[in-house]
C-alpha cells in the first residue's frame, strides 16, 4: 500500500517495457519498515493529470539522495533519457520522461517529467489531403489496417502511426477508439498539412468531439509493463467507493448560470417562389415562409431567447422547421450547473475499499443538494507524500459526446465536480 516514485532507464523488447538501471526517490512505506534507514526522500512533489492534456510530475531530489546515496552526477540526468514512474498500491499512475532540471542553492535537484503522451507533441509529421475514416468502422474494425491499402484509412490511427515520436516511451500501443465510429472525414481540400500528432488530434478530435484521450498502464509478468493509448466515448471503469454526504463528503457548492451560447428558440426565415400560367400569361409569386423550433420546457423556465436563421433558395415550412431544429441543437438550452466539493479517499484512512482514481467513474450522492449520479474523474493533483491534500475533479460525460449519442439533455448537463482529499480536516 502507498506511493512509490522511481526514476531511471526504460528499455523494451518483444515482451514489453521494463526497467534498466533505476533508483527509488520516494517510498511512502520506506520509513515504516522496522530497521530501515531513514531516507531523504524527494520533496515538493506534484503529479498533475488532466483529461485531454499532457500531464506532468515534478519534485526536488535532495543532494543526500541523488549524489551521496546513489552516487549520481548532475550530468547523469539527461533530458528525454531519464524516465519516471509513479505508483499507487502497485498500480501505475504515471510514466514520463525528463524535460527540465535545475540545481538549487542547497544542491537539491529539481526535476520535471512530462507524461509519455508528450512524445507526440515534439516532432512534425505530414498529413495528406484525402478522405479518411475518422476513427474506425461502427463495429470497431478497420482502424489499424490502412498500411495494407484496404479501403479508406483511419485518420486517428494514421496520426498515431506516422508520428515521428521516439524514445522508449514512444513504444506504446493503442486500442480501437469508441468515439465517432463509422464517420468519414474528407480533407481533400485542406492541402498537405504539417504539424505534430498531438496538434492534429486536438484539431480533428478533441476540439471537435471531445471524448477521453488518455494512457493506461498494464503490468505483466517478470517486471514487464505496457502503455496503451485510449480514446473513448465514455469511461466504463467504476469504483465501489462512493462520495457521500455524511460520510466522506466534507463540503459542496452548487453554482448555476446561463451559458454564453444559451438559446431555446430558433426562427428560420425563407422564401417560396411559385409560377402559374404560360408564356406571356406566366406569373411568378414569391412569399415569405417561416419555420421554427422551440424547447418548451426551457422557455417556460427561463423565458424565450431567440436566434434567427436566414435560408436562401426555395423553402417549405417543413424544411425550415428541420433547419431550425438542427440549429437549436447546436446551442445550450439549460443553465450550466457546476458542483465543487471536498472529500477524502477512504482508502487513505485504512478502509478496505478501492480508490478514487483518474479516468474512473464514481457515484456522488448528496441528498440535501439533490446530487445523485456517476461522475468521471477528469483531473487529479497529487502529492504522494501528502495524499490527504489530493484534489480530484469529477465531471459528467462531455456535452459534445452526449449530443452525439442521443441529444438527451439532463438538468445536470456539463456538471463539474471538484473533490479534494481533505482527510486532515477530520483530525481538527
Amino acid at each position: 500500500m502507498g506511493y512509490r516514485v522511481t526514476i531511471g532507464e526504460i528499455k523494451s523488447d518483444l515482451h514489453g517495457m521494463y526497467w534498466g538501471q533505476n533508483y527509488c526517490i520516494y517510498d511512502s512505506q520506506g520509513d515504516s519498515i522496522e530497521g530501515a534507514e531513514d531516507k531523504p526522500w524527494a520533496k515538493d512533489q506534484s503529479l498533475q493529470l488532466t483529461k485531454n492534456q499532457i500531464g506532468s510530475y515534478e519534485c526536488t531530489v535532495p543532494y543526500m539522495l541523488w549524489h551521496v546515496k546513489y552516487g549520481l552526477k548532475k550530468d547523469d540526468f539527461v533530458e528525454r533519457q531519464v524516465c519516471c514512474m509513479v505508483e499507487q498500491d502497485d498500480d501505475i499512475l504515471f510514466m514520463g520522461y525528463l524535460t527540465n532540471k535545475n540545481l538549487t542553492f542547497d544542491r537539491g535537484l529539481y526535476l520535471c517529467f512530462t507524461e509519455c503522451l508528450g512524445v507526440y507533441d515534439e516532432n512534425d509529421m505530414l498529413l495528406e489531403p484525402q478522405e479518411y475514416v475518422l476513427t474506425c468502422e461502427t463495429d470497431g474494425s478497420h482502424w489499424d489496417d490502412f498500411e495494407q491499402g484496404e479501403g479508406t484509412p483511419s485518420l486517428w490511427f494514421k496520426i498515431f502511426h506516422d508520428a515521428n515520436a521516439n524514445g522508449e516511451l514512444a513504444g506504446m500501443g493503442a486500442e480501437a477508439p469508441t468515439v465517432q465510429r463509422g464517420v468519414k472525414k474528407d480533407l481533400s481540400d485542406e492541402g498537405q498539412q504539417v504539424g505534430t500528432a498531438w496538434s492534429f488530434w486536438q484539431k480533428y478530435f478533441l476540439d471537435e468531439y471531445d471524448g477521453y484521450m488518455y494512457v493506461k498502464y498494464v503490468r505483466k509478468d517478470n517486471g514487464y509493463f505496457d502503455i496503451t493509448l485510449c480514446y473513448e466515448l465514455d469511461i466504463t471503469t467504476t469504483t465501489k467507493q462512493t462520495v457521500e454526504y455524511g460520510k466522506n463528503l466534507l463540503d459542496l457548492e452548487v453554482e448555476e448560470k446561463l451559458p454564453s451560447d444559451f438559446c431555446n428558440y430558433v426562427i428560420a426565415w425563407g422564401t417560396n417562389t411559385t409560377t402559374k400560367g404560360w408564356w406571356i400569361f406566366k406569373k411568378t409569386k414569391t412569399s415569405k415562409v417561416l419555420g421554427s423550433a422551440l424547447n418548451y420546457e426551457s422557455s417556460n423556465k427561463y423565458g424565450s431567447i431567440c436566434r434567427y436563421l436566414l435560408v436562401d433558395g426555395n423553402s417549405t415550412k417543413e424544411s425550415l422547421d428541420k433547419l431550425a431544429q438542427e440549429e437549436l441543437d447546436t446551442h445550450e438550452q439549460w443553465a450550466e450547473v457546476s458542483i465543487t466539493l471536498t472529500a477524502f479517499d477512504r482508502a487513505d484512512i485504512g478502509e478496505v475499499t478501492d480508490r478514487l482514481g483518474y479516468m474512473k467513474k464514481t457515484k456522488v450522492i448528496s441528498g440535501p443538494h439533490e446530487v445523485d449520479g456517476w461522475y468521471v474523474c477528469t483531473k487529479i493533483d497529487l502529492d504522494p507524500a501528502s495524499p490527504a491534500s489530493t484534489q480530484f475533479t469529477f465531471g459528467n460525460p462531455p456535452k459534445k459526446l452526449t449530443d452525439q449519442q442521443n441529444k438527451v439533455k439532463t438538468q445536470l448537463a456539463g456538471t463539474a465536480v471538484m473533490v479534494g482529499g481533505m482527510m486532515g480536516y477530520l483530525n481538527m
